[in-house]
């Protein structure tokens, strides 16, 4: 007998829960047969429930001791069993009619699609949160996507996941994804350790390496610079050329611009578009004419959903209607502190009428606030019970 479209989507979603609670565990891979058996309960448990607190209740009580045998925590099986119920409720069609799907991105004649991944879910690590649902993730070869959303949407999330090897559609995959992040330098590596023997430590064709830094333009003196030593431009350069050495198929810069002055930016957007326009980037910043300057297209977290932009962050605003400032700011979500930055950094990259940009802060005068520096604040005195007590002085 056919099975209808509504049970074939329960099926879909159930499975890439599955999928994406054993990925976030960090679990022992199912076998097929055990894996059939659980999505087949679990899918005709939430056909009957009511509603997704029934739906996870009835998860919990029959599949979680199945579950549960497969070596995972309570914590971990009731976390499954929520997201479970709430991705087949959340997707469930209303008044007898599809709920439509979200944006796509438009593949035109002659590209080529590097990787799909149909049906992505994403949940925090340790959290029944659910940061993506039911949605497709699509990289066209060449394109540079800039990764855009307000805090909390996934955005690093799902960089890491793709690096860690998580997303089991892509891992299956023979492409070499390369996440660079200023972390990087001093979470696996000793900040004493020259640039060229971090180099030498993560890519061993020592003739790539070198075509590579030579590319970045690392001269001798800087290679044998500490890590510590180097500024935050040429750390960019060296995780660049490491990645360049290692034939990565697609770059992940996660807020490459932190840290970097304006000649290093305006560096790191001359190497991206010019050096390697070939190559396809996912680039996630909060640095809106940065943005403007690189990307070809645009991926919106929104609604657990990723929706898909052709243009810069500029085209990407006029299409989503983004004109207020405050609307522009809940994607990017930039502080007031950054935003001035990142004005300064844009006007200097821009280079207008050749004119040079100086930043000039006023000399602090005294506070009249607090007492001269010699009186003090507060002094002990013995109180008639005998006990210590302070008195303020002023």
């Amino acid at each position: 007998m056919a099975r209808s479209s509504d049970e074939k989507r329960r099926e879909r979603l159930v499975n890439s829960a599955l999928k994406a609670g054993w990925a976030k565990f960090g679990a022992s891979e199912l076998d097929d047969a055990t894996h059939e058996y659980i999505s087949g309960v679990a899918c005709s448990i939430m056909a009957d429930a009511r509603d997704p607190d029934s739906g996870e209740k009835e998860l919990l009580d029959q599949l979680g001791p199945l579950l549960q045998e497969q070596d995972l925590k309570e914590k971990q099986v009731m976390s499954l069993c929520k997201a479970i119920s709430m991705c087949v409720f959340t997707l469930k069609p209303k008044n007898g009619h599809d709920v439509p799907s979200q944006a796509k991105p438009k593949v035109s004649k002659g590209e080529t699609i590097l990787c799909r991944c149909n049906d992505l879910i994403l949940m925090y690590l340790g959290s029944t949160e659910l940061l993506l649902q039911d949605t497709t993730f699509e990289l066209l070869k060449g394109h540079r996507y800039g990764i855009v959303g307000s805090n909390g949407t996934g955005k690093t999330t799902l960089m890491e996941r793709i690096a860690d090897g998580a997303i089991s559609e892509l891992a299956k995959t023979s492409l070499k994804f390369v996440h660079i992040r200023h972390e990087t330098l001093n979470e696996q590596s000793d900040p004493s350790m020259s640039a060229q023997d971090y180099a030498n430590g993560v890519v061993h064709d020592v003739a790539a390496m070198d075509a590579a830094l030579d590319e970045v333009g690392f001269s001798t003196e800087l290679r044998h610079k500490a890590l510590r030593e180097l500024s935050g431009g040429w750390r960019v350069r060296l995780l660049l050329a490491t990645a360049v050495a290692q034939c990565a198929d697609v770059l992940l810069l996660d807020e490459p611009t932190n840290h970097l002055d304006m000649e290093a930016v305006q560096w790191l957007v001359n190497y991206l578009t010019v050096e390697l326009k070939d190559a396809t980037s996912l680039v996630v910043s909060h640095d809106a004419p940065f943005l403007d300057k690189i990307c070809s297209d645009i991926i919106h977290f929104d609604e657990c959903k990723l929706k898909y932009y052709a243009g810069n962050f500029s085209r990407f605003q006029q299409q989503a209607m983004l004109h207020e400032q405050e609307e522009i700011q809940a994607v990017l979500r930039v502080r007031v502190d950054e935003e001035q930055q990142l004005e300064a950094r844009s006007v200097a990259a821009s280079g207008a009428n050749g004119e040079s940009f100086r930043i000039q802060l006023p000399v602090p005068g005294k506070s009249r606030a607090l007492p001269p520096p010699r009186k003090p604040f507060l002094k002990s005195r013995m109180h008639p019970s005998g006990t210590h007590w302070q008195k303020p002085l002023f």
